[in-house]
């Protein structure tokens, strides 16, 4: 039997990788606040007030946009210990699944808290649904996360019926309820949603899920036995006299017990012969560059318009992204550099999703063309920059400035007052704390315009959505007309001050491609061995 880890090691795991979203740039990181968690786990005081969590906007596909949340941390604290302390008890209950592709795995040494899906895996079983079944269908939840009921915690673990008649009984105090309550002061005590991002809501949803799953049992006979369901996504094998409305109308009942819809533009048979992955991805795969691969520069050039070709074709998916992500495997030289770095360019002006993954590339590639001399052409990456900065800025698109800044700190690009003046007026913290690291590096000048920044750096700061930019600032002491009293005189926040913790660090940079391959293949690896071994780990 493995070893499972204890309550410490969980709350270790949800704090310094289950906390920051994996979408922000290198230098947001959370491993200190880890690092003081047996004292804060004696000196926070747990009678705390709810507060908002801060925004990080991402695109999804086309012009859809997902907003990941970063709750206090104070907030999200004790709803990590929370979890962590009676995870048994909730993996007892998560364990009634059946057809769960997910298990909320706690992961000691890996990038996130929890262990992902095996995609793979999935698709061999949706594979074998196919090969026994006529047809199969395929739904899922409509806008899962900001629409779910934090309420629905308890009803999940105990049924709507005994809530509803025992409220103010034995549910009041008991883990579902204690869980909606901390949950909702993650985000401003409203009972709609949970925060996206953090690797508590995978846990919690996956609760409110396998309840689903329940119910859906109930109204459809063998439903455990020819089903795959990966978090809000079902596969149901379906026979030559089953009734697909009638199996949509079931599951739609189901989810409507927790005031969730059915999303109907995601619903579809899928015929014997469809696959889980789409075709451009094999298209894509088939592609491979060495340095045994003779005229490449043609090769290079075929992939990347082939690239093109299929985002324009497949807009719901981000190909350009999975292309980029692809290409760090290609072995080119010196001379073939330039090329490359055209596409580069242009996959980040035509689908911004692909901006981190081009980031890294031109970064690392250019400390690794320094050390001979010459980097990545500056121009087109400054233009590429301001251009992103103009464009995004006033729309309150955090990832595309976030990582645009970024790209300046790396990249020791500087700006001009007037270039960055768009983003001065962003209620994003991601995108001020790189601003003011940018002013005191040199690549910005002094005297910007920090007044709307500054008038959250105070005490009704720390509860707000730019409590990480409050908190921040002081304890880095970045506005000398600023003072710390506003943090040191919290009776909570005033703790993470006294140990020195911090949630941006200056000296932070992309990962090289090399070693982050070879542990994205480990970690694929230890996930595979655990999906294999379910009953020893979960």
């Amino acid at each position: 039997m493995a070893k499972l880890p204890n309550k410490d090691i969980r709350l270790k795991r949800l704090l310094e990788a289950g906390y920051l979203p994996e979408e922000l740039p290198p230098p947001f990181v959370s491993s200190e606040f880890a690092k003081f968690r047996s004292y804060f786990k004696k000196n926070l005081d747990p009678n705390v007030q709810h507060s908002a969590y801060a925004r990080y906007s991402i695109p999804r596909h086309n012009s859809a946009r997902r907003t990941l949340g970063i709750p206090n941390p104070i907030n999200y604290f004790f709803l990590a210990r929370e979890l962590g302390d009676h995870w048994i008890e909730i993996r007892q209950f998560l364990r009634q699944s059946v057809t769960s592709e997910f298990r909320p795995i706690f992961d000691i040494s890996g990038p996130r808290a929890l262990f992902g899906i095996d995609f793979d895996h999935v698709e061999a079983e949706i594979s074998g649904l196919q090969a026994l079944h006529d047809k199969c269908v395929r739904v899922d939840i409509s806008r899962f996360y900001p629409t779910v009921y934090t309420h629905s915690l308890g009803w999940a673990l105990y049924t709507k019926k005994f809530v509803k008649t025992n409220l103010h009984k034995s549910y009041k105090g008991s883990l579902g309820d204690r869980l909606d309550k901390l949950v909702r002061y993650c985000q401003e005590n409203h009972s709609i949603g949970l925060p996206i991002g953090p690797d508590t809501s995978r846990i919690l949803s996956e609760i409110i899920c396998v309840a689903i799953e329940k119910c859906i049992s109930e109204k459809i006979k063998s439903f455990s036995s020819k089903a795959v369901r990966y978090v809000d996504d079902i596969v149901v094998g379906l026979g030559t006299a089953d009734n697909p409305e009638q199996f949509v109308s079931h599951v739609a009942s189901a989810f409507s017990e927790f005031g969730l819809e059915i999303n109907i533009d995601k619903t579809k048979v899928i015929g014997k012969g469809e696959r889980f992955h789409p075709e451009w991805v094999s298209i894509l795969r088939n592609y491979r560059i060495s340095h045994g691969t003779k005229r490449k520069l043609e090769a290079l050039e075929d992939y990347f318009k082939n690239a093109f070709y299929l985002s324009s074709d497949h807009e719901r998916d981000n190909v350009l992204t999975y292309a980029v992500k692809r290409s760090r495997s290609f072995s080119l030289e010196d001379d073939e550099w330039a090329q490359y770095e055209n596409y580069l360019y242009r996959c980040a002006r035509y689908n911004s999703n692909s901006l981190a993954a081009v980031a890294q590339i031109l970064i690392e590639r250019n400390h690794d063309m320094a050390l001979r001399g010459h980097g990545v052409d500056m121009t087109k990456a400054k233009s590429l920059v301001i251009d992103i900065i103009k464009q995004y800025s006033p729309l309150g698109f955090d990832y595309e400035v976030s990582w645009a800044l970024f790209m300046c700190k790396a990249l020791k690009i500087s700006l001009s007052g007037k270039e960055v003046i768009p983003v001065l007026n962003m209620t994003s913290p991601v995108c001020a704390l790189i601003v003011i690291d940018l002013q005191n590096l040199g690549l910005l000048p002094k005297g910007l315009n920090l007044k709307y920044w500054q008038s959250f750096a105070d005490a009704e700061g720390l509860r707000s959505g730019m409590w990480l930019f409050a908190y921040e600032i002081a304890q880095k002491g970045w506005l000398p007309n600023v003072s710390k009293d506003y943090v040191k005189n919290d009776a909570n926040f005033g703790r993470l001050l006294e140990k020195s913790v911090y949630f941006y660090d200056e000296n932070r940079n992309v990962k090289f491609t090399r070693s982050e391959r070879k542990k994205a293949a480990a970690q694929l690896w230890k996930i595979r061995w655990i999906t294999s071994r379910w009953d020893e780990y979960f």
